[in-house]
């Protein structure tokens, strides 16, 4: 199977790819640099067996979103099985700064729903199943869900996160648009989603399968899954209580082994993942 990988450098997005790739899968990275992998071994072994192909371009560019789709898509009848799109801000590329009265700044401060947004405006609408859409987003975004957190984050999801969880707010709004789901919460400010977004997309409900990943905060830890099956992660379609960490390699697990393997049973879904 071919997917496509945005924010597939690093984090989620690199350890999912690596699960997907040692599955047998082909999986196209957009990279702002291209030498990102350069010493990475293990991207390198796949990039000689062709399972990778590499794309340089910024995902918040349209026009190089449409150019990695098409490299996604060579080979076979021309298809995409999936899209994951794990965008977030890099305070090393200059993408965020911490403000004392505003907690972290982004810069562009619609740095996720732009790079969503670039993906359903590209979106190929070709006959045949349309490619499957995972979006990581967080916990603590929405109203119902801000309040069932710790009490002890709120303050912390309320200030310090609070620019880049109008930003990826702003990415759930994109997808419960074209999903057709009614949305509950404010509309996104101009800074994130731009007047008159609705009417640059398809219009229709015509990806209702999209899948919204919402993390706990997110840590470094082993995979319980694999590791401690008996203590892995919890998932929930509503809120979920007790909601504190979750660790990244564990979303990656969520994504690859939960998620794309048993898709009926979470298409259209937004989950909440802690542990």
């Amino acid at each position: 199977m071919k997917y496509l990988v945005l924010g597939g450098s690093r984090n989620i997005g690199y350890l999912t790819s690596i699960r997907l790739l040692e599955a047998g899968n082909t999986v196209t990275f957009l990279l702002r640099r291209k030498s990102a992998f350069d010493d990475d071994a293990t991207i390198q072994k796949y990039i000689k067996t062709q399972n990778v192909r590499l794309v340089q371009g910024d995902a918040t560019v349209k026009d190089d979103v449409a150019r990695a789709w098409q490299v996604a898509a060579e080979g076979d009848d021309n298809s995409i099985d999936g899209v994951i799109v794990t965008v977030g801000a890099a305070p090393a590329g200059g993408q965020a700064k911490l403000s004392l009265r505003k907690g972290i700044v982004l810069n562009p401060p619609n740095l996720v729903a732009n790079c969503v947004f670039n993906v359903l405006a590209t979106w190929p609408h070709s006959p045949g199943p349309s490619p499957k859409l995972i979006v990581v987003t967080s916990n603590g975004l929405t109203k119902e869900t801000h309040s069932a957190l710790p009490w002890i984050l709120k303050p912390l999801y309320g200030w310090f996160l609070a620019g880049p969880h109008e930003d990826k707010l702003g990415a759930e709004r994109l997808i419960y648009h074209i999903a057709g789901r009614d949305w509950k919460e404010k509309e996104p400010n101009s800074e994130i989603l731009p007047s008159g977004w609705k009417d640059q997309l398809p219009s229709g409900s015509w990806l209702p399968d999209a899948v919204i990943v919402r993390p706990a905060m997110l840590t470094n830890g082993e995979c319980r899954a694999e590791s401690s099956p008996k203590k892995t992660y919890r998932t929930s379609f509503g809120t979920l209580p007790k909601a504190w960490t979750v660790s990244r390699k564990d979303i990656s697990h969520f994504i690859v082994a939960r998620t794309l393997a048993e898709w009926d049973s979470w298409k259209g879904k937004a989950v909440v993942v802690s542990y």
